[in-house]
């Protein structure tokens, strides 16, 4: 066997012109080309933003966050997210910009169970694709690549439920609309 070793509690440290490119410090955690956080857990931190880690049997990869065992952490002034496995399950989670060093509140955005069902929105999806929106805006949306109500289907909660199809142009037809109007239109001869 052959062995690097650091028999004190100190870092183990790899550098290049006078500057640390990879340390490992005393509970095992690895930056590279950062000094890493202070995580509770073994952890890889790359470049001050992006981590890896292991937290209660669950494994992590966050930008701009790290777990100092009781709280997530901003690593930067700026927004943060996370992504974790756990059970079968896959969640994203996001979080508003915040400052260094503050202790970050994030909300689950997506969650892939462990059947296969896919929530948007909601942390436990009861359907293969489960969307459930906070406001009155559009909750579901397929559309053109500008954005606008050519062709589309849109679900909201906004006193309007639209399924169109190329909307004021000759020749298409398919719209149901509630709040916007038209409330069921087939043309083109439909």
């Amino acid at each position: 066997n052959g062995y690097v070793y650091v028999r004190d509690n100190a870092a183990f440290i790899l550098g290049t012109n006078n500057t640390d490119r990879l340390r490992i410090d005393s509970s095992g955690n690895l930056g590279l080309g950062v000094t890493p956080s202070a995580w509770n857990g073994t952890a890889l931190q790359v470049g001050g933003y992006s981590s890896l880690a292991t937290v209660s049997a669950t494994s992590h990869l966050s930008n701009n966050a790290y777990y100092n065992g009781s709280n997530w952490i901003y690593s930067n002034s700026a927004y943060a997210s996370n992504y974790y496995q756990l059970n079968g399950q896959h969640v994203w989670r996001i979080a508003p910009s915040g400052t260094a060093g503050n202790a970050i509140s994030f909300t689950q955005a997506m969650t892939l169970d462990a059947s296969g069902n896919l929530g948007v929105g909601v942390t436990s999806p009861s359907a293969k694709l489960d969307i459930v929106g906070a406001s009155a805006t559009e909750q579901f949306r397929i559309g053109n690549t500008t954005g606008g109500t050519d062709f589309g289907i849109t679900v909201s909660e906004n006193a309007s439920t639209i399924i169109n199809s190329a909307e004021g142009a000759t020749g298409r037809g398919i719209q149901f609309q509630s709040g916007g109007t038209n409330t069921i239109l087939f043309d083109s001869s439909g």
